[in-house]
């Protein structure tokens, strides 16, 4: 196969194609898609592990060559020296790397998320290459999901509910899974700009981008699976009603879009200090259903609950957003109908393969 052409970025951008950008998390769904694209724009990629990824250095060199990507071996994430290390030569970091297990007890997952974020920031600040650095936060660090109720989520609104299940003594029951992760993303996210604030003496431009529900598929679904949120709603496809609605209704974003968000938040020059947020439409798991059914009228799918809730959310950041993705790639929110396409395509073909 040959290289993929390279797309180019604007004039303006702060780190020039070239520069070697490391990635944490960069063999899950969201880290291999902003490794995929920072690659497609020219830069070099230096992705933290903690086993091999053969298969993500083969994927890589497919598409666009030898020596553009690499992976770093790093056994915990929490130690300083060790990422330091990884990061000499780089000129931007992207944290992405997070406790994504869901577990309801908030004295182990919310330690591990902040611990995990602030490591990565001191290792970025010590090491004079790194100009920029971006966290993956997530929506429900700025708000907690609540169905037929109209809430504002701002640039400067936190999941201040879900920080205060997370304080309620146990028992951690798996219900209170969401609203611990919730209070973890928001903690972790709150210590990074606090630390920023702590050391104003800091040349590092840190921003964090804050997505919702991730949708599209994976870089290599063979080797990936269905990771996060992309599970539930191919659960939907294959009947699973249960799991496909097990979480609230909240905002579609494209995986891909998540991952031009990112790199926005990494090279643009007037993004600095900011939380970019990732929400491009409403979505609950009638609206899947319902697009399944267009797309695909000749298979079957589970009715659609009358008594579901709807998002209702307003975001003020929203269209700012749009507009860096339309800076960095030339185009709007991805539509979750595409987002659904790609993904039911995928399946039938699959199934088709056997």
């Amino acid at each position: 196969m040959s290289p993929a052409t390279t797309i180019p970025v604007p004039a303006s951008a702060v780190l020039k194609p070239g520069s070697l950008v490391l990635i944490t998390g960069v063999t899950g769904y969201i880290g291999a898609h902003i490794a995929d694209q920072l690659l497609h724009r020219g830069y070099r990629v230096r992705g933290v592990v903690r086993k091999p990824a053969d298969w993500l250095t083969k994927l890589f060199e497919s598409r666009y060559g030898k020596d553009g990507f690499e992976t770093w071996f790093v056994a915990d994430l929490t130690d300083e020296e060790a990422l330091v290390e990884a990061m000499q030569g780089v000129s931007g970091v992207i944290h992405v790397a997070s406790d994504v297990s869901f577990s309801p007890d908030p004295n182990i997952v919310i330690p591990i998320a902040v611990n995990l974020a602030t490591t990565a920031l001191k290792a970025a600040a010590r090491t004079p290459s790194v100009e920029r650095f971006v966290l993956t936060s997530s929506a429900v660090a700025a708000s907690a999901y609540a169905a037929n109720i109209t809430r504002t989520v701002t640039a400067i609104s936190w999941s201040d509910t879900y920080i205060a299940e997370a304080k309620q003594p146990g028992p951690y029951t798996p219900d209170r899974g969401l609203s611990t992760y919730g209070a973890s993303k928001a903690l972790a996210e709150q210590a990074i700009w606090e630390w920023s604030k702590q050391n104003t003496a800091s040349t590092l431009t840190i921003n964090t981008v804050l997505p919702d529900f991730n949708l599209g598929l994976p870089v290599s679904p063979e080797h990936q699976g269905w990771p996060s949120s992309a599970g539930f709603a191919v659960a939907l496809f294959n009947g699973d009603v249960s799991t496909g609605r097990m979480l609230p209704p909240q905002h579609y974003i494209a995986v891909q879009d998540t991952a031009l968000l990112h790199i926005a938040a990494l090279l643009h020059p007037s993004v600095q200090s900011q939380r970019v947020f990732g929400f491009a439409e409403p979505k609950n798991a009638n609206g899947i259903l319902k697009i399944f059914k267009e797309l695909y009228p000749n298979r079957e799918f589970a009715d659609e609950d009358p008594e579901e809730g709807e998002d209702l959310a307003v975001i003020e950041e929203k269209d700012k957003a749009e507009e860096l993705l339309r800076w960095v790639a030339g185009k709007g929110w991805t539509r979750m109908k595409e987002s659904l396409k790609e993904v039911g395509d995928y399946l039938i073909e699959h199934e088709k393969r056997g």
